[in-house]
């Protein structure tokens, strides 16, 4: 099967209001006081609204992206990556309620808008300039969330009126472009069994007792190992050997197994130096 029946392209694309603005009159005024020339003062950003009403819009845009992150692979530089077909439904769910619940915070922003301006006159006191406030209708225009889903491209399908010594570079080009985002894309998958490989080992050599221990390194390791085989649009033998022997011999102990015996402490760090060795082998 082709790459491109096995994954397509999606492209994440989230914009916030930063609620911050550059005051160039303080910026001056910051210098003069200080008798030095602007340029080595720096420039002065206001906060126009109590941060805190802007962290739940931030941590859901932080949400989504780590999710994308997460579920799907790299691809050349545009800002769009590959998600694996069996993903993507579970993906456009996912990003559906991300945007549903990003939408719901900016309302939220809005419907406090007035309040926080009045704040902010008082909180800035000498500071406080109304023309550094956008409307709300500008204020919802600043944020965005949307998705964009693309096919990968495919050399053998290509069609376009070129002659056939142009149209043979396009479908160099295509295949080359595939081939670099294909090794990406084993690499990106070795890279972070690498970190969580690298990780459990240090954290085994540095402990003596079990203690110190925290859950979210073995959670982090089984979802992982859950997801290498859907990451895995190339088929690569390695990729699914190595999921399955970091499944069966460390992310099927809990945090407590580890905790309480050493043997398995010992076993486990065995087994992830050696997935550790060869997946680096590979980077």
């Amino acid at each position: 099967m082709k790459i491109s029946e096995r994954a397509m392209l999606v492209n994440l694309s989230i914009s916030l209001w930063s609620g911050r603005k550059y005051d160039k009159d303080a910026s001056h005024e910051v210098a003069a006081n200080h008798n030095t020339d602007e340029r080595r003062a720096g420039r002065f950003n206001k906060i126009l609204v109590n941060p805190n009403n802007l962290r739940t819009i931030a941590s859901i845009a932080g949400s989504a992206r780590n999710y994308q992150n997460q579920v799907t692979l790299p691809w050349l530089s545009d800002g769009s990556r590959i998600i694996p077909v069996d993903i993507y439904l579970e993906y456009t769910s996912k990003m559906s309620g991300y945007r549903s619940s990003f939408d719901a915070a900016v309302s939220d922003l809005v419907k406090d808008y007035d309040a926080l301006v009045n704040q902010a006159r008082l909180d800035l006191n000498g500071l406080f300039k109304e023309s550094d406030y956008p409307s709300k209708e500008s204020i919802v225009n600043k944020h965005a969330f949307n998705v964009r889903v693309f096919n990968l491209p495919d050399a053998a399908d290509f069609r376009v009126g070129l002659s056939n010594s142009e149209l043979e570079a396009t479908r160099k080009d295509i295949e080359t472009n595939l081939n670099e985002a294909t090794d990406a894309a084993v690499k990106d998958v070795f890279e972070r069994v690498k970190m969580r490989m690298d990780h459990f080992v240090r954290r085994m050599n540095e402990i003596e007792d079990g203690k110190g221990l925290r859950d979210s390194m073995m959670e982090n390791i089984k979802e992982l190992s859950d997801i290498m085989p859907r990451l895995n649009i190339t088929g690569n033998m390695e990729i699914d050997d190595i999921a399955d022997k970091m499944k069966r011999e460390i992310a099927s102990y809990t945090t407590d197994d580890l905790r309480d015996s050493q043997g398995i402490r010992v076993a486990t760090t065995k087994s992830a130096q050696e997935i550790l060795d060869k997946v680096s082998a590979y980077i």
